[in-house]
């Protein structure tokens, strides 16, 4: 329900009440009153609309909640897509057939052709005719399940008549099945990719090693449940083991769930227009550190945390969905189903969430109060919908 639409909503109901405090002085005011003898109707009515107040003030307090998300959304998705928009590198995505749905500045210039145009075509009209069944080949690699990331040599025959010849790499974005819905793809011109291996071959006692390589080399940072991982606008975190809550505070103090990190993904406050950010550790956590910098001069992780950011977003975008639901009970029927998909583990009879969460956190991320939840759950329970195991994780069953 839109904020104006709540307004007219919110006037509606005053005026009905109202009415009916003015029916109420009328019957008390008569000549004969006769308190006993009211009619039932009436009384119906005035229960009526105090659940009718009660529940105008619900949705008032969703639709600040909800306005507040949009903004940090509309942020975030802005931040990103400036980091997709105006990187040095091509950068370009399409579906798991090859038609583009975004591409960056470096993509239009490296083509030589115009965002609008790109969008929506298919990837393999730059492809010369003889080559087709290979690249055609590539793609089919690439929706094989355990087929994550590809790179390949391609020549490109553009609209002006030239060749280009590029190395091509490929990302897969998995959804929800586990198939490729998205490629991520990057595109490095041969002469360039040339050029810059000599450069460091000439410079490589004056040049830093891929902080990627090294990745494995780095020294871990171990933080244990509920500790409070420290954020800078300068640092990188990227998450090698455990769950890593993301949550920021309303001005009303109450927490506001934006994301359930697991391994891989990154995390930064640099990227955040909020005031107050903060990351939890759910579990025990050991994550690896970066520098913003680093990351800014190293083409080859900026691609590779690309993909995390988009998944970021897909997160935020279902957790505000179920903020925006009307009835408590379906947002917290969503929430389990979203963190079945994210945070859960299979075990017998059911799926078990990997982390422990309080009625607390339950609450915040369902826009309700603990009392609420508690009592849901134990209808869930009730149900048989869902179980808590010994560690008083929940298990959402399999029939449910």
């Amino acid at each position: 329900m839109a904020v104006d639409d709540i307004h007219v909503f919110t006037k509606q109901v005053k005026g009905m009440y109202e009415r009916i405090e003015y029916l109420y002085g009328c019957i008390a005011q008569s000549p004969t009153p006769q308190p006993d003898l009211l009619p039932p109707a009436l009384k119906e009515l005035g229960v009526a609309a105090e659940e009718l107040q009660v529940a105008t003030e619900e949705l008032n307090q969703q639709s600040e909640q909800m306005g507040m998300l949009l903004q940090v959304a509309a942020g975030k998705y802005q931040h990103y897509q400036d980091l997709f928009n105006y990187a040095s590198d091509a950068w370009l995505t399409t579906d798991s057939f090859g038609k583009i749905q975004e591409a960056n500045l470096a993509t239009t210039r490296l083509l030589k052709v115009t965002q609008n145009s790109l969008q929506g075509s298919l990837l393999i009209h730059f492809v010369p005719v003889h080559n087709r069944p290979l690249f055609r080949k590539h793609l089919n690699d690439l929706a094989q399940p355990r087929q994550s990331r590809q790179s390949f040599p391609i020549s490109f025959h553009l609209r002006t008549g030239e060749l280009l010849s590029l190395i091509v790499t490929v990302s897969v974005i998995p959804g929800k099945d586990g198939e490729a819905t998205k490629l991520h793809w990057s595109l490095r011109e041969v002469t360039e990719l040339y050029e810059a291996i000599a450069a460091q071959q000439s410079d490589s006692a004056l040049l830093p090693t891929d902080p990627f390589v090294e990745i494995n080399n780095r020294p871990s940072y171990s933080f244990d449940k509920d500790d409070v991982i420290p954020l800078d606008a300068q640092t990188l975190w990227q998450i090698n083991k455990g769950v890593v809550k993301i949550s920021t505070l309303t001005e009303h103090n109450e927490e506001t769930l934006l994301g359930l990190l697991k391994s891989p993904m990154t995390f930064s406050v640099g990227a955040s227009l909020l005031p107050t950010y903060q990351a939890t550790a759910l579990s025990e956590v050991l994550l690896v550190k970066f520098s913003m910098s680093e990351v800014k001069a190293s083409p080859d992780l900026s691609q590779r945390f690309l993909p995390h950011f988009h998944q970021r977003m897909q997160q935020m975008e279902v957790l505000l969905a179920i903020a925006g639901q009307r009835q408590v009970r379906d947002r917290l029927h969503s929430l389990l189903r979203f963190l079945k998909q994210e945070v859960g583990q299979p075990v017998p009879g059911g799926t078990r969430i990997d982390v422990r969460l309080t009625h607390e956190d339950l609450a915040s991320a369902c826009c309700t109060t603990r009392v609420t939840i508690t009592r849901l759950l134990g209808e869930l329970q009730r149900k048989q919908k869902i179980t808590i195991d010994p560690q008083f994780h929940i298990i959402v069953n399999e029939l449910a």
